[in-house]
């Protein structure tokens, strides 16, 4: 993760909230900050504005297409950590949720392959005549899976997005 990164996620753990404003970097806070931690902000603030320029370009252009990086991972997660503490949540249960969030943008972000619909696209069975459930693949149309699988195909979606954030974050 970068300086800015860590920068940016200690002010959201510290309760607070950085944002771009006409391209000048505004910090909203509960209580005050370290002394240490605004030194560190002014001494970095450039990179600060880069990251959060990136991201807020990214969101306001919908580029889903553009791969997150890890800084804009790290971002989305402490937005949501902030965003449920305001709501009266504790830290532990805001950081859950806040991991929840993450793991359904990973799969947004990611969907599947589609398919021809002929096959489950869990366990490559002939649908035929069977309880089939479209699962929309993106832009490309849909994954057909029976309905008994769909639940283990979703929680294996689920996990491979758990594992893959971990990797990022």
């Amino acid at each position: 993760m970068t300086v800015a990164a860590e920068l940016i996620a200690e002010v959201c753990a510290a309760g607070g909230k950085m944002r771009l404003l006409d391209g000048q970097l505004k910090l909203k806070v509960t209580k005050p900050m370290p002394g240490s931690l605004v030194a560190a902000l002014r001494e970095h603030k450039r990179e600060i504005v880069a990251v959060l320029g990136e991201s807020e370009m990214r969101a306001k252009a919908g580029r889903r297409d553009i791969p997150w990086t890890s800084t804009d991972w790290h971002a989305h997660f402490h937005e949501r950590v902030g965003i449920r503490i305001d709501g009266g949540l504790s830290e532990a249960e805001a950081q859950t949720g806040a991991r929840d969030d993450l793991i359904l943008e990973w799969l947004f972000q990611n969907p599947p392959e589609p398919n021809d619909g002929s096959v489950c696209g869990h366990c490559n069975g002939e649908l035929g005549d069977a309880v089939a459930l479209p699962y929309l693949a993106g832009r490309n149309g849909h994954i057909w899976l029976h309905q008994s699988c769909w639940p283990e195909w979703f929680e294996g979606r689920k996990q491979t997005a758990a594992k893959v954030l971990k990797e990022l974050m």
